[in-house]
């Protein structure tokens, strides 16, 4: 599949690898609806088990492209709240394996995931308030929670 993310089905669980090493797979407004979309049809589909959502290469995320940030969007929720939603109401456990930067973004989505694995030496940040903004995906209050 294209727009940055790789689609894989082993039996009953599909695997979802975001794949824009160049950007140390920093999730871009395709990407966003990408795994959206594969997101929600795992949870309309009975044959899958389980989704496993990793980053190819070294890195799991380095949040969101910021390119895109620079870029107009119209009214409504980002892709990146419509990504969350799809994950929190996901009818299918979604397993999240991390190694490499899981930052900003690739940190707030793994509070939604069912089971997080992280591999030794990945590095997770979440630079919210040093870049001037609000933490998304109420993981200001969930983050406390889970620690």
């Amino acid at each position: 599949m294209s727009a940055g993310l790789k689609v894989a089905r082993d039996g009953a669980v599909l695997t979802l690898t975001i794949d824009r090493q160049d950007r140390r797979n920093a999730l871009d407004t395709a990407t966003y609806a990408a795994l959206t979309e594969q997101i929600s049809l795992a949870s309309a589909d009975l044959s899958v088990s389980a989704v496993i959502l990793t980053g190819a290469g070294e890195h799991f995320t380095a949040g969101n492209d910021l390119r895109d940030f620079q870029a107009e969007r119209g009214a409504g929720d980002s892709a990146g709240l419509t990504f969350l939603r799809a994950l929190t109401t996901a009818e299918v456990p979604v397993i999240a394996a991390v190694e490499g930067y899981a930052i900003g973004i690739g940190v707030t989505l793994l509070q939604h995931c069912d089971f997080v694995h992280i591999g030794e030496g990945a590095t997770l940040r979440m630079p919210f308030v040093a870049l001037g903004l609000c933490p998304e995906g109420a993981s200001s209050l969930l983050m406390p929670r889970l620690a």
